[in-house]
């Protein structure tokens, strides 16, 4: 499924970078009116980044297929998301 608006996800290239400088953990916050669905499925199964949107209400706003609170991630990234 498609929805974003970039074909390059800066705030995810930079938060790989950092990963491989040495950081630990990253934390990766986007405040927008449009879920960030990109970079949530990027790190979806990664417990190394944590990814935070706050974003429209998805029940009434685009895209309508992703950003509810329920989405927390899989895996090694449950919860991270």
């Amino acid at each position: 499924l498609y929805g974003g608006y970039c074909f390059v996800n800066n705030a995810a290239a930079a938060a790989q970078a950092l990963l491989d400088g040495g950081m630990a953990r990253v934390a990766v916050v986007d405040v927008d009116y449009h879920h960030g669905n990109g970079t949530q499925d990027i790190f979806w199964s990664r417990g190394d980044v944590l990814v935070a949107s706050l974003h429209g209400d998805p029940r009434h706003e685009y895209p309508f297929f992703t950003g509810y609170a329920d989405e927390r991630g899989d895996g090694d990234g449950n919860g991270a998301n």
